[in-house]
């Protein structure tokens, strides 16, 4: 159970972390774009 639940927190916790590296990336490539 315990195992579980920490996997459950790494996941969600990297996966917004991927997320959010994967907005700033497609953000500066649509600034790059623009200029």
């Amino acid at each position: 159970m315990l195992d579980c639940e920490l996997y459950c927190v790494i996941y969600t916790s990297t996966r917004r972390k991927i997320r959010m590296r994967f907005k700033n990336n497609l953000h500066h490539a649509a600034a790059e774009d623009r200029r």
